[in-house]
């Protein structure tokens, strides 16, 4: 995520590859399911391949910051599952792959790094 996405304006621009392949030809409104399955309808703008009324509610609901990262899955037409990566997770696991303590190996204190949460989930 860009500051702008989360934050002032709350506009999300998409990948115009995935608004003319897989979204409306034109504006309407696209549902968007988080992993607890919950639901928030957005506004979609298909001349300006992104997402407008209704963002800011999603991304304020789910506290997204400037660097978290977003994986959209079309799961039916006009209807988008969101998976957040959080941008502190990433964080810990690239600083643990830079160093190494008392010889434990990159691998392992990876491993550890990621046995943390993301969105509310365990991930072991």
């Amino acid at each position: 995520m860009l500051p702008s996405h989360v934050s002032g304006g709350f506009w999300l621009g998409l990948s115009s590859d995935l608004s003319k392949r897989k979204l409306p030809r034109n504006d309407g409104v696209v549902l968007l399911i988080d992993e607890e399955g919950e639901e928030w309808p957005v506004i979609y703008l298909a001349r300006k391949s992104g997402l407008s009324g209704g963002w800011k509610k999603f991304a304020v609901d789910h506290h997204l910051v400037d660097g978290d990262a977003l994986v959209f899955q079309l799961i039916r037409p006009a209807v988008l599952k969101v998976f957040i990566i959080r941008v502190e997770s990433s964080e810990k696991i690239a600083k643990a792959a830079d160093t190494t303590i008392d010889g434990v190996e990159s691998s392992e204190k990876i491993a550890k790094a990621a046995d943390t949460t993301i969105d509310g989930q365990t991930l072991t």
